[in-house]
């Protein structure tokens, strides 16, 4: 049998909880055959630009490191599909790949989100809790695949009223934000299951708001609804499980 001295390219890469620390080499980004990348639970400070040359990359696991920034280059992995990187130091986010279908960025520093979100039509899951936004791009509109969006624990003050276009939205959290009202756009979520409204000074919900046939569990802690509002919503939308 004749040997072959030809290596198998690496394909996958776990070194989460490897004690790695300061910036990745840029030597990383030789790996060009990567499809997996987990670096969980490591501490490190940056990432090299050259990451962004792993094109057959699918999977990027980035949680609980030091991580101020990712590179900036990020959106040319048109092949990732996941991108996960919570529990870092992310002040803001560079145009994401077009391609990916989960975003968790959870428990960082975003103030803002770029308006190229709207491009990232598979996008089916996007966490964002525990950050400092402000605001929402009325670009996320475009988002016609997402089923699941966590805005929780921000600055929010507003909901966009461009967002009541998530039409295949099933859950929506933007607990403990600013909100003072609800758009009544948001009445065109007709797939809405879950919604958790928790620690925002909401006073009222538009008429719109009875519309929401789907839903059946909402949370109302902390919101400053009227006892006959609530019972209102019990009336109109029978068959939601309420918690306040």
């Amino acid at each position: 049998m004749q040997r072959s001295d030809r290596a198998t390219p690496l394909t996958w890469l776990k070194w989460a909880e490897r004690h790695l620390t300061g910036p990745m080499p840029s030597q990383f980004g030789c790996l060009i055959s990567l499809q997996y990348v987990d670096l969980r639970r490591n501490n490190l400070v940056s990432l090299p630009e050259s990451l962004c040359r792993l094109r057959a990359l699918r999977e990027l696991h980035l949680d609980q490191n030091a991580l101020s920034a990712l590179p900036t280059g990020i959106g040319r992995l048109t092949q990732l599909h996941t991108l996960t990187a919570s529990f870092n130091r992310l002040t803001e986010l560079p145009s994401p790949p077009s391609n990916l279908s989960i975003l968790i960025l959870n428990h960082n520093q975003l103030r803002h989100l770029p308006e190229t979100m709207g491009f990232l039509d598979q996008l089916v899951t996007c966490e964002l809790r525990w950050n400092q936004l402000r605001g929402l791009p009325s670009s996320m509109c475009h988002l016609g695949q997402l089923r699941s969006l966590v805005v929780s624990h921000n600055e929010l003050v507003v909901f966009p009223d461009e967002l009541g276009r998530l039409t295949h939205l099933e859950s929506l959290d933007v607990a403990r934000n600013q909100l003072t009202e609800l758009p009544e756009s948001i009445g065109t979520l007709l797939f809405l299951d879950t919604l958790v409204l928790d620690e925002n000074p909401i006073e009222e919900v538009p008429d719109s708001f009875y519309q929401l046939d789907s839903l059946t569990n909402l949370s109302l802690n902390g919101v400053l609804l009227s006892s006959y509002d609530i019972q209102q919503i019990r009336r109109q939308l029978p068959n939601v499980r309420i918690q306040y």
